[in-house]
């Protein structure tokens, strides 16, 4: 992180040089001047944060200066120095913009607290700036219908973006989804079918996974009341009731080998058959799919027809999880935020800078739905501004993946040796973690410095 730039404007050269000792020890960059002039010629060069100003200076006083600064560089906030009796003058330079000040003598503690609350101050008036600046770039970066969109610049996402917009203007094919869970496949779906000509019929979606096998055909073909024990009345069926509209089957990857093959002639044939009955029934149904399943592999398994695969895969559109687009996650943050914040009543939400730097590198296994989440917990128990906070015990692993990429595979009892295990643990945190020390620190439960020891110990520090 860039540490943070402070100006010290004073004339007494002694106070100068203390000052500037004391924020070079807390780790700011310091620049300092004796006279505005001097003050004047650095802030184009030093990228200032906070200036501290005296208000009795050469040439004119600290408020002339406060004045032209904020003309020039109107984000640096100001911090004021005064002797006795100033009082005056303090109140006008805070009307001038100046933050804080300090009365002399002041001890270095009250220089401290000054300087941390000036710097949550303007952390919290950058996060709002960049809030604001996404959302006033939001709109560009949607893709809407209704009050449904997707969110996001990446060029992952604007490539799904064309392919659900081809996928719209042919609205008798097949459409398969696939991605991993959380990444919005319904939605799409739903964007589908109200972009394309089937946009006034019903979109009914069906979970595969929740309709028993035995109760497969009155689920999806209908029946007749009487045809069977329980059929106490008619039954359409899930084709028949969204006739001219759009069918969607999420899950598609639970539905029994069985059933995929009534299901294959009902979508060729266009045709239904509800229990009891000896005719059947013309549909006009568009079929959408989903699944989170990896098809090619349980195709392999014949637990998949391939036949059924090719014909409900005319167009298929694949979801890119969101660690794959982090560029999307500001943009989803103020997307949710401010839809969020709308539904709760809260209104003049930021988001913490830091905090969203490092959610932007979390791998979201949930993907889009556990960032929703996310931010919902935030604004439910927190305050603004909010602060977002990743899982930080739970191991961050691509979905699908059984491996620990920390802990060794399990020894035998002849082959243990803790030292050996503690620097393969280290090895393996600082390999996940592309040698980030404070991630790898965090994955193996120890403190920053604690790392530090055992890379000394090891001869493992750079």
């Amino acid at each position: 992180m860039r540490k943070l730039t402070i100006l010290v404007l004073e004339d007494d050269e002694r106070l100068l040089e203390e000052l500037s000792e004391y924020l070079d020890s807390e780790g700011f960059q310091v620049c300092k001047a004796q006279s505005p002039s001097a003050a004047m010629a650095q802030i184009g060069n030093c990228g200032i944060d906070i200036a501290i100003i005296d208000i009795k200076l050469p040439e004119y006083d600290g408020i002339q200066f406060l004045k032209k600064l904020k003309k020039l560089k109107p984000d640096v906030e100001a911090i004021m120095m005064s002797g006795h009796g100033d009082m005056e003058n303090v109140i006008e330079a805070m009307r001038e913009g100046a933050f804080d000040y300090l009365r002399k003598p002041f001890s270095p503690v009250e220089m401290q607290i000054s300087i941390e609350r000036t710097k949550k101050f303007l952390d919290v008036n950058r996060s709002a700036k960049m809030l604001r600046t996404i959302c006033d770039t939001l709109q560009d970066e949607i893709i809407a219908v209704g009050e449904l969109c997707l969110i996001g610049k990446s060029q992952a996402l604007r490539d799904m973006a064309n392919m659900i917009e081809a996928a719209a203007r042919h609205p008798d094919s097949p459409v398969l989804i696939t991605g991993e869970s959380g990444t919005g496949k319904e939605l799409v779906a739903r964007l589908i079918h109200l972009q394309g000509g089937r946009r006034n019929g019903r979109f009914l979606p069906v979970n595969c996974a929740a309709v028993p096998n035995q109760l497969f055909e009155s689920e999806f073909f209908g029946h007749l009341k009487g045809s069977f024990t329980d059929a106490k009345e008619l039954r359409k069926g899930f084709f028949r009731s969204a006739d001219t509209g759009t069918l969607f089957l999420d899950e598609i990857g639970d539905m029994s080998y069985e059933a995929q093959t009534k299901l294959l002639r009902v979508i060729e044939d266009k045709l239904v058959k509800p229990i009891g009955s000896d005719e059947e029934v013309p549909v006009d149904v568009r079929i959408i799919c989903a699944t989170n399943q990896p098809i090619e592999e349980m195709m392999g398994q014949k637990k998949f027809r391939l036949d059924f695969y090719h014909r409900i895969s005319v167009v298929e559109i694949q979801i890119p999880p969101l660690r794959e687009r982090p560029e999307d996650i500001p943009l989803l943050v103020a997307y949710f935020l401010k839809n969020l914040g709308q539904r709760m009543g809260r209104k003049d939400l930021v988001i913490d800078g830091d905090s969203l730097k490092e959610v932007s590198a979390y791998p979201f296994p949930g993907n889009v739905r556990e960032l929703k989440n996310m931010v919902e917990k935030a604004l439910i128990i927190g305050t603004n501004p909010i602060v977002l906070t990743p899982p930080r015990k739970t191991e961050h692993r691509t979905v699908g993946t059984n491996r620990n990429p920390v802990l060794p595979s399990p020894l035998q009892p002849d082959e243990l040796d803790l030292e050996a295990l503690e620097r393969t643990a280290i090895l393996k945190a600082l390999e996940f973690s592309d040698s980030n020390m404070t991630k790898a620190a965090g994955l193996l439960g120890l403190s920053r410095q604690a790392l530090d020891r055992r890379l000394l110990k090891f001869g493992l520090r750079p």
